[in-house]
């Protein structure tokens, strides 16, 4: 973003659509699915293929269009359920990833322990104050 805004970060509003559909078209690590496809159903066509008119275009039929949108449709939900699962699997591969270093530890009461007092509304009692 820096460089296509430059040093004096004043054109950030026209930019601005540009990078929300590369964010909405952009597949997620976390579930393999864009933002835009779990909401319409069917993969965004870049304004550069309409331009442009590639196969994807020469090869348009709208009865077969039609006929596909509502397979999409129909099959949404799955999609949004499958994305989710995959999504929360993700999330706790990631959270043991993170978790497998953590010792546990207990704490008896009239132990010693390093805390801060902006955590507790307790009074100061250094910062080795008795629990």
């Amino acid at each position: 973003m820096e460089r296509r805004l430059g040093k004096a970060h004043q054109a950030w509003t026209d930019e601005l659509p540009q990078v929300l559909w590369a964010h909405r078209t952009t597949p997620k690590s976390s579930n393999g699915e864009t933002p835009f496809s779990l909401v319409y159903g069917s993969k965004a066509i870049i304004p550069i293929d309409i331009s442009m008119e590639t196969n994807q275009f020469q090869d348009f039929d709208p009865k077969e269009n039609k006929k596909r949108r509502r397979e999409d449709l129909d099959i949404l939900e799955e999609r949004r359920e499958m994305a989710s699962i995959k999504e929360t699997h993700y999330k706790q591969r990631l959270e043991g990833y993170y978790n497998k270093n953590v010792k546990p530890s207990t704490f008896k009461p009239g132990t010693y322990e390093l805390r801060l007092n902006s955590a507790s509304k307790a009074e100061y009692q250094g910062k080795m104050g008795q629990t």
